[in-house]
């Protein structure tokens, strides 16, 4: 199944949500926001707690906050002081 394929899908679920169970549709948003975010980026965490980096999409931003989905679909939502976004050579992009 293609990307396009999978999001009408979630489509469908969000558009008919009386023929479905409700995780079903809870579902189908959580996979929509993901498959709608942006290319994949490398984050770098800069809380000192958090050494460490992260292949993900951002899938929104309101200029204080942003939502960024991992590569299994996990939705974090995170201050934008709280990352840095790096490219695969490790400079700031």
């Amino acid at each position: 199944m293609t990307n396009q394929q999978l999001k009408a899908h979630c489509e469908d679920f969000i558009a008919n949500p009386q023929d479905h169970l409700d995780w079903v549709v809870d579902m189908a948003r959580v996979a929509l926001a993901s498959l709608s975010a942006s290319n994949w980026v490398y984050v770098r965490f800069t809380d000192r707690s958090k050494n460490q980096c992260m292949k993900c999409k951002i899938a929104w931003t309101d200029g204080r906050n942003s939502v960024i989905y991992d590569d299994e679909g996990g939705p974090m939502l995170i201050s934008n002081n709280g990352f840095e976004r790096i490219s695969l050579n490790g400079v700031t992009s």
